[in-house]
């Protein structure tokens, strides 16, 4: 009898034991997740605040900014400091298609003698032209490029025009880092003449003359994030649209998973799109927990 009542309370005990892991577990799990995607939120949303200062600086010079001038302010800046992750800073400045060559003409005199416009498809429309972009080193590549020739670029061009705020394209190319295919995005802010009315989506049409923006990859984003060495992985999507989901960054290491724990899914409203983050915990992060073995 009290062998049969000890075996009895001891499974009674293992199972309790083992529920309490797994509560507990769940429990730290969902909070570290939410932390990450947070953290993640976070970032992205400071790059905002550098596309309000590139703005400012324009707006500053006034319509017709020097490259110079330009290049001094984002030199009075530390980027890789204050804005871990994003490549540059830059303007982008609307150029109806019958000053395409006149625009071309002041660019070349500006300060750089080979600028000329680059399509990446054919088109007849207004150009929207990357004129200014620092640091130049890393991002030469993009300057001249006209954004208005692709339907990705364009669309979140637009839409930050109609809504005013800074807006993330959907994942991309950049064309200055073409061997990131469809990691990279564009964070782009009007820039509307400040004399001018702004309060109608017509208004807002009439008085862009450019964009503020920021190149970004997702990789560099979360380069210091020490996802390698946590114990968790990260997926991401981008699930704006309900017609398509647009994966754009997995963390390496996604295979070597605890099967133990589902992964979290967390949505996010970030800068005009919804990103979907995928949370997985590793091995590691269970014997972290160091449970009570049931």
């Amino acid at each position: 009898l009290v062998l049969t009542a000890g075996l009895a309370l001891c499974g009674l005990l293992a199972a309790w034991q083992a529920r309490s892991n797994t509560a507990l577990t769940r429990e730290r799990f969902d909070a570290a997740a939410s932390r990450l995607a947070d953290q993640l939120t976070q970032r992205m949303e400071r790059y905002a605040l550098g596309v309000r200062g590139a703005r400012g600086a324009i707006l500053a010079m006034g319509e017709a900014p020097r490259r110079r001038a330009f290049r001094d302010y984002a030199e009075s800046r530390d980027i890789a400091r204050e804005f871990p992750g994003a490549r540059g800073f830059g303007f982008i400045r609307r150029v109806p298609k019958l000053e395409e060559q006149s625009f071309v003409v002041a660019a070349r005199a500006d300060g750089m003698a080979e600028f000329t416009i680059r399509t990446l498809t054919p088109h007849d429309d207004e150009r929207y032209v990357i004129q200014y972009i620092e640091p130049i080193a890393q991002n030469l590549g993009a300057v001249g490029v006209d954004i208005a020739s692709n339907d990705t670029r364009r669309a979140a061009a637009r839409a930050a025009l109609y809504s005013g705020e800074a807006t993330l394209s959907a994942p991309i190319t950049l064309v200055q880092a073409m061997d990131r295919p469809m990691r990279g995005f564009l964070l782009l802010l009007p820039i509307h003449r400040p004399d001018a009315s702004a309060g109608t989506p017509a208004e807002r049409e009439a008085s862009t003359f450019g964009w503020a923006y920021a190149p970004v990859i997702i990789d560099e984003v979360l380069k210091d994030f020490r996802l390698e060495q946590s114990a968790l992985t990260l997926t991401l999507h981008d699930v704006t649209s309900s017609a398509s989901r647009q994966s754009f960054y997995a963390d390496s290491q996604e295979s070597a998973v605890a099967p133990d724990l589902p992964k979290a899914r967390l949505t996010r409203a970030l800068l005009g799109r919804v990103w979907e983050i995928e949370v997985h915990p590793r091995p590691r992060f269970i014997a972290e927990l160091n449970l009570l073995a049931p």
